[in-house]
């Protein structure tokens, strides 16, 4: 005779299988306890939870013992703190070396949050999640993780490589960065070696010409993205092989290049984006204080449909596309911003011109100039 399994426990089990499956991603990202930080935290936390992304949000904090005594902002959403990696080594300012340490951090000191994920996504603070990023869409296994791919990090070919690892281990290069899927022991594995290979390219003059980091300088000669470097150079000594993905992130301000990228998962604002006569760069926000009362948003671009008939109609559906993503982008910003003023600034209400698609400005208010960002 057929058992027969009461209805109830049938729903607990899924119930349970269910929890186990959404617990099972943890997003994570660096940040400090600066405004600058604290806006795209915001943005970045409130995409997470429209997204659908199953599992468990942790903010990696950078914050020293006594900045933590007059910030306002610490619970706003889950966080880690840590102490801030800025000087790692020292006499080398260097604010990335907060990346790989919070990362390190996190794994070793919270063990118990870490635990309890079986897949980790980490993202930048300066991206909006549109969608969730899963194992099965996009065929990740432990030992086999995927990432964005990074054209730019020609070390990886050109023979900068030698100069860190043998020939057997530069087979498990990849040019990524930026978002990434991976198992929580591949993570933890490579994790003391992002850190330690940072130091070592910061540290390595011979290497830092053929780095492809445009920046380089005589004043400044350490290339910036010597994290980027010590990242894939982390994954490569411990033999995992991370797949490079050039369509599930896009620029806002970029013109979609694919299907896939044109309904990305990611929307990575690092770059100066424009929309007709207006530009926006997040890096002219840098001093605005966008979370203090009585509360701020950003002018958002011009919208397709405002566009018709001018000079700057897009002239093809993918140039449309590409400006939708910038308008999407700024609105769910601004979206972000609303919720957190609505929460903590009494009687707030929008500002009138926030929406203007006439305004074209950079940061504070301040006309717009026609040169990029560097």
């Amino acid at each position: 005779m057929a058992r027969v399994v009461p209805f109830f426990m049938i729903t607990c089990l899924a119930w349970k299988y269910v929890q186990a499956e959404v617990t099972s991603y943890h997003v994570i990202f660096s940040a400090e306890c600066t405004p600058y930080m604290d806006w795209q935290s915001v943005g970045l936390y409130h995409s997470w939870k429209k997204s659908g992304q199953p599992g468990k949000f942790t903010r990696l904090l950078s914050c020293s013992q006594e900045s933590l005594k007059d910030y306002k902002w610490l619970n706003i959403m889950p966080t880690h703190v840590h102490p801030p990696m800025n000087t790692h080594h020292k006499g080398d300012w260097y604010p990335p070396y907060n990346l790989p340490g919070s990362v390190l951090h996190w794994v070793t000191h919270n063990a118990s949050d870490s635990a309890g994920s079986e897949w980790v996504i980490k993202l930048d603070g300066d991206m909006v999640l549109r969608k969730p990023l899963t194992v099965e869409e996009l065929n990740v296994q432990k030992g086999n993780p995927i990432g964005a791919m990074y054209g730019y990090l020609i070390g990886a070919h050109n023979g900068m490589a030698d100069m860190f690892m043998d020939k057997e281990h530069q087979n498990f290069l990849s040019k990524v960065g930026g978002w990434e899927l991976m198992h929580i022991d591949d993570l933890r594995t490579i994790a003391p070696l992002w850190l330690e290979y940072t130091e070592k390219v910061r540290e390595y003059p011979p290497c830092w010409n053929i780095s492809g980091d445009a920046y380089v300088s005589f004043a400044n000669p350490k290339p910036w993205i010597s994290e980027m470097y010590g990242f894939i150079f982390s994954l490569a000594l411990s033999k995992i092989k991370m797949r490079e993905d050039g369509d599930h992130m896009i620029y806002p301000g970029y013109t979609p290049w694919s299907p896939t990228s044109a309904d990305a998962n990611v929307l990575h604002y690092g770059l100066q984006l424009k929309v007709g006569d207006y530009e926006w760069d997040k890096h002219s926000w840098s001093r605005e204080d966008m979370l203090a009362c009585p509360g701020k948003t950003f002018p958002l671009p011009p919208t397709v449909e405002s566009l018709k008939g001018t000079p700057h109609e897009p002239k093809s559906k993918n140039i449309q596309r590409g400006y939708e993503i910038s308008y999407e982008c700024l609105s769910m910003l601004n979206e972000a911003l609303e919720a957190h003023h609505k929460r903590y600034c009494k009687n707030w209400r929008k500002p009138s011109n926030a929406d203007d698609p006439r305004i074209s400005i950079r940061g504070g208010g301040a006309p717009s100039p026609n040169k990029a960002w560097r």
